[in-house]
């Protein structure tokens, strides 16, 4: 019940902004119970007139035309205001889901996964409408129905209203442990339903490579096996609810005998009138059907609760990369970037960067190379602040950038990373997400985009295909080719134009034709921005400025093209592979 409370406290945060209707919603639910548990009440009294031959009856028939009159008008209006939360704070948390997804950091994002989390996102409302119409509707609705009864019986005949309490309090343990079990065993099938759902998901996106190694049948064969385990993890949830079933109507018959025979024994002796007697078995009748709800309305709620709290927690996940306090921004940036003494590792245990310090001066063009695991990539990411490091600082124009606003971080460096990511939408949209986001307004930016697009030298290629820039490139630019993912990665970084960029084995997956266009608009770029390109291939990079061999974690040779070949050192070994020196290599 803690956890419960909990949650729902995180949900009541939503309702703020709808605090007048929230307030008019519990004032109709309160009605409505009152209205139908009174009738019943003057209904004994109207029995009890004529049983003694009072005459003066139509007072209370029309009474109990008003009370039964109520909900005519009530339950309309309140079924109104709660469908109108439900939708409004539905969206709300919605947003809020999906808006801090898309905020956390790249901590996050490595580890996520993704089934898990756009299963919550998507079925957010369904977790609403367990609060709105379950917690606060047919608990509260069950509860008073159970209740309000309990008391009404209470005032006419208190060992009556007494007996019932105890009754229902000796029987809570036993409700309660069945429910536990219940819940237990929904976690369980929630935990199957999030694996089946990775793994289907998984197989959907890297349907290629299944197809190209032939692992159609062994795909098939784990999606079955994991269904397997979520039908026999159901399969045991269900039983659950029999036992509820039979233990909820077993204390409902109990608390029907127990209380009847009672009232049957003060009406035989005279303390209770015909009406009351029978007011009081109405209300017996009612209270098992009563109970019946609140249970099972309890088991809808904790059987979602671990969704719900799943939900809440997404929403409330801290980000590991923090905003500072006393944020600084530079007005004219430069593009001065500097690495001093960096350690850092994604595993406490072991350090990818031991000591890692170089300088890049402003519009300087430099290169980072070396063997694989040596530390390049980490170096970008650190210096996109994707993580901070654990010792030393990374700074830009001489302030540390952990105290840059994040945003203005990211607007002033663009990264063509080695493998793009491009939404479904058109090759316009796509280029031009660097100035705008919204679809209906990408036109007004066609002239630039297709300006960069030229720039990018990739611009004969879209105008080649038959819808040209409104050619749609499928999830993840799947549509295209790797070479010309990239070249459209490259020309949104160019009309982003920001003060540093960044080229993460851009040109790996390019022809030698284009990679010799690409280097033309590595030239033009580098005279107004600080360029930092990450290379394998080392002949895209001869003629940078300033060329950083990384190995271990740190700098262990830096110059340029022809004096790191003078060296003999690293970087001439692995020229000398790249340049046709293999054979040689592999002979010696």
């Amino acid at each position: 019940m803690k956890r419960l409370f909990q949650v729902y406290l995180e949900y009541l945060k939503y309702t703020k902004p709808y605090r007048f209707f929230y307030i008019l919603s519990w004032l109709g639910v309160l009605a409505l119970l009152i209205a139908y548990n009174i009738t019943i009440f003057v209904v004994g009294d109207l029995i009890d007139r004529i049983s003694v031959g009072n005459q003066q009856v139509l007072s209370a028939l029309l009474l109990i035309t008003l009370t039964i009159s109520l909900p005519l008008i009530i339950e309309p209006f309140a079924f109104f205001i709660k469908s109108r939360l439900f939708s409004s704070i539905s969206r709300d948390i919605i947003n809020a889901a999906y808006k801090r997804v898309i905020t956390l950091d790249h901590a996050f994002h490595t580890a996520k996964k993704t089934g898990k989390i756009a299963s919550m996102i998507i079925t957010a409302h369904s977790t609403i409408f367990l609060f709105v119409w379950q917690a606060e509707w047919l608990l509260i609705e069950s509860l008073a129905g159970y209740i309000i009864p309990i008391i009404l019986v209470y005032v006419i005949k208190p060992e009556l209203g007494i007996a019932m309490m105890v009754i229902l309090l000796l029987s809570m343990p036993i409700l309660l442990k069945t429910l536990r079990m219940n819940i237990h065993r929904r976690r369980k099938v929630k935990d199957t339903e999030y694996a089946r759902t990775d793994l289907i998901l998984d197989g959907i996106n890297n349907y290629e490579t299944i197809r190209i190694f032939s692992r159609e049948a062994d795909e098939s064969s784990h999606v079955e096996s994991s269904v397997g385990k979520w039908k026999f993890a159901m399969d045991q949830y269900e039983n659950t609810f029999r036992l509820i079933d039979f233990v909820t109507r077993l204390i409902g018959v109990i608390t029907f005998v127990v209380v009847a025979v009672l009232s049957n024994h003060y009406f035989k002796l005279g303390e209770l009138s015909l009406g009351a007697f029978i007011v009081v078995l109405t209300y017996l009748i009612q209270l098992v059907g009563r109970l019946l709800g609140v249970v099972f309305t309890m088991r809808d709620i904790l059987k979602n609760l671990p969704v719900a709290e799943d939900l809440f927690n997404l929403i409330n996940e801290k980000n590991t990369v923090v905003e500072s306090t006393a944020p600084v921004i530079i007005k004219n940036l430069k593009g001065k970037v500097e690495f001093k003494d960096v350690m850092f590792g994604y595993d406490k245990r072991r350090n990818i960067l031991r000591g890692l310090s170089f300088l890049v001066k402003p519009k300087q063009n430099i290169a980072l190379v070396g063997p694989s695991g040596g530390g390049k990539s980490t170096t970008v990411k650190l210096l996109m602040r994707y993580y901070d490091v654990k010792r030393g600082g990374v700074y830009i124009d001489d302030v540390d950038i952990r105290k840059f606003p994040l945003t203005y971080l990211k607007k002033s460096i663009g990264i063509v990373p080695q493998e793009p990511s491009l939404f479904n939408k058109s090759i316009l949209f796509n280029i031009g997400y660097a100035l705008c986001s919204d679809p209906e307004r990408i036109e007004d930016y066609r002239d630039q985009i297709i300006e960069a697009s030229k720039r990018a030298c990739v611009y004969d290629f879209i105008m080649s295909l038959p819808q040209q820039f409104d050619t749609v490139v499928g999830e993840r630019g799947i549509k295209l080719s790797g070479g010309q993912k990239q070249r459209i990665a490259i020309a949104r970084v160019l009309l982003k134009m920001p003060k540093i960029v960044i080229f993460d084995e851009a040109t790996s997956m390019l022809d030698s034709e284009s990679e010799q266009a690409i280097k033309k608009a590595f030239a033009e770029l580098s005279k107004d921005t600080t360029t930092i390109v990450i290379a394998h291939r080392l002949s895209t990079i001869i003629n940078s400025d300033n060329i950083l061999v990384i190995d271990g974690g740190k700098v262990v040779e830096s110059g340029t093209h022809e004096q790191l070949i003078k060296k003999k050192g690293l970087y001439s070994r692995l020229w000398d592979i790249q340049s046709g020196g293999f054979q040689k290599h592999i002979d010696n």
